[in-house]
């Protein structure tokens, strides 16, 4: 059933109207209307008698257009990518409901099977029974089933899901269970809760996750540029401690200490590295982090952990001759 259109008596001050938007822009009429929709552009239809109907668009509208022109010339066929790029840089793009599309079909137009996320999963976890739990745990989990009052939970599934999510996580495995608010979070990352997330998502809040996802994008463009070799066997040294992990034994430093070969990054880096250009990943997390800083005791910790990994990024030596290509955008 087609949506009933409402109309306004006269366009809000400052407005532009579609002859105006087309002119400035360059934007065939055909490319705005297939473009549009997926913008989310807001639209103001004024009705003028037998002239018909004029459409009047927000005034940034043009400025908006005529970036996306750029960055399609210049970027990979993919406007999932360039929407991204877009409400990172500030434009007003329907960020929620381009998430919620995408998680009401199952992600099915995002997920990439060539690519860096699953190829680290499965890195991490090995052996097909493992992989075959994890994957149908994720189903479920997706399906709102999972649970300590439903079907399966990290709390009491075999093999122990739990396990997994930390070597995919590269978390230490004396890792304890989520206790307080976290101990019933499983439901809050099926499909369903986090439509119902988006759809309530403030302008507030949307704006606080346009400022954390720009802080994950100078962590991931970063991570590409960092000297690893100067300070991971530091790194190293300090996370076994911290976590009781054994510490390697003299011979084990001497070689590392002598290696040529690249330093790895810690393997939380190695995630955002490898989950930053997943936009499956980025969809389902926008709406979680939402929900997260809806807390006000983890809405605190998130912005005091941030702000601190913020600086030791800021501060960790780069390569001399560093060559990235900057943050997918």
């Amino acid at each position: 059933m087609p949506a009933v259109r409402t109309f306004a008596p006269a366009p809000p001050e400052g407005w532009i109207d579609r002859v105006r938007l087309l002119t400035e822009t360059g934007v065939s009429d055909r490319k705005f209307a297939e473009w549009a929709p997926k913008l989310g552009l807001r639209t103001c239809l004024v009705s003028r008698g037998r002239a018909g109907v004029e459409a009047y668009y927000p005034p940034g509208s043009i400025r908006m257009i005529k970036r996306l022109l750029e960055i399609s010339a210049t970027s990979p066929r993919d406007m999932n990518r360039w929407l991204w790029q877009l409400w990172l840089e500030g434009f007003d793009v329907d960020i929620c409901g381009w998430a919620k599309k995408h998680i009401s079909s199952g992600l099915k137009g995002l997920v990439r099977r060539k690519s860096s996320g699953p190829r680290l999963i499965r890195n991490r976890v090995r052996g097909h029974s493992h992989r075959a739990a994890f994957a149908t745990y994720s189903h479920l989990v997706a399906a709102g089933r999972a649970g300590p009052d439903r079907e399966v939970s990290i709390h009491n599934v075999d093999p122990p899901i739990f396990d997994l999510l930390l070597k995919i996580g590269g978390l230490p495995s004396n890792t304890k269970l989520p206790a307080g608010e976290l101990k019933k979070g499983e439901h809050k990352v099926s499909f369903k809760y986090l439509c119902k997330v988006l759809d309530t998502a403030t302008e507030d809040e949307i704006e606080q996750a346009r400022r954390d996802w720009r802080m994950l994008a100078r962590w991931s463009d970063a991570a590409k540029a960092i000297d690893w070799n100067s300070i991971s066997p530091e790194l190293d040294l300090k996370f076994k401690a911290l976590t009781g992990a054994p510490s390697d034994p003299p011979s084990w430093r001497a070689r590392k200490a002598q290696r040529q070969r690249p330093w790895p990054a810690p393997p939380l880096v190695q995630n955002l590295v490898a989950l930053w250009p997943e936009l499956a990943a980025r969809a389902t997390v926008l709406p979680f982090l939402i929900d997260l800083r809806r807390s006000p005791t983890l809405g605190q910790m998130i912005t005091t952990w941030a702000a601190t990994i913020d600086l030791v990024f800021e501060r960790c030596p780069r390569r001399l001759a560093a060559t990235t290509t900057g943050s997918d955008a």
